[in-house]
C-alpha cells in the first residue's frame, strides 16, 4: 500500500486532487484507516489515475470521466456512450454558433475588444454585432469568419481572416466574368 503522499509523487497528481477524487466517487483508496482517517492506495491504482489524467488532459468533465471509467472495459458500451456524447457536443456546439450568428446576448470577455466593436458601431450589446461582423466580412470580399468553441477554459473564439476570397473565372462565350464563391 502506499501513503497517499507517495501515490501522489508516483502519479503526478496533487494529494488535494486526489481527496477530491475521493469525495466525488472518482477514485477511492483502497484502503481507509479508520482510526486516523488516512488513505492509502494500491500500485493497481495507477494505470486509473493514468487514465483518469489522460481524460481530463482530452478536456473531458469528471462528471463525464466517472461515467466512462465505469463502462472503461466494455468496448462496446463505451463506444455507444461516447457517440451519443459527442452528438449531444455537436448539437450544443451548433446551436450557441447559429445563436451567435443571430446576434444573441453574451458576456464578453474582453471588454476593450468589446468598446472598439462599439466605437465603430458594430456591437451595441454583447453579442449583438456578431451577424454585423459577417455582414461586413463577406461585403468586403474576406473570407467568412470561423466560430470555435473551446472548452477548459470555456471559450468562444471568432477569428477573422483579413484574406481575400479566391475569384473563380468562368466564360460564357466570349464574356469573361468572375465569380466569388
Amino acid at each position: 500500500m502506499l501513503k497517499i503522499g507517495e501515490f501522489s509523487k508516483l502519479s503526478r497528481v496533487s494529494v488535494r486532487m486526489l481527496r477530491h477524487y475521493d469525495d466525488i466517487g472518482l477514485l477511492p483508496p483502497a484502503e481507509t484507516d479508520h482510526f486516523t482517517g488516512y488513505r492509502y492506495y494500491s500500485p493497481d491504482q495507477l494505470p486509473v489515475i493514468g487514465r483518469i489524467t489522460a481524460l481530463k488532459d482530452m478536456g473531458f468533465q469528471l462528471a463525464d470521466i466517472v461515467k466512462i471509467l465505469e463502462i472503461y472495459d466494455d468496448r462496446g458500451s463505451l463506444d455507444t456512450w461516447l457517440s451519443r456524447r459527442q452528438t449531444e457536443l455537436k448539437e450544443i456546439s451548433e446551436t450557441v454558433e447559429y445563436q451567435m450568428r443571430l446576434g444573441g446576448v453574451s458576456d464578453p470577455r474582453n471588454k476593450s475588444l468589446m468598446k472598439m466593436f462599439n466605437m465603430i458601431n458594430i456591437g451595441e450589446r454583447a453579442g449583438s454585432g456578431v451577424p454585423n461582423i459577417f455582414n461586413i466580412w463577406n461585403d468586403a470580399g474576406y473570407k467568412s469568419p470561423v466560430i470555435e468553441e473551446q472548452f477548459d477554459p470555456d471559450r468562444t473564439i471568432l477569428s477573422l481572416a483579413f484574406i481575400k476570397k479566391q475569384a473563380k473565372k468562368t466564360s460564357e462565350g466570349n464574356k469573361q466574368r468572375t465569380q466569388i464563391p
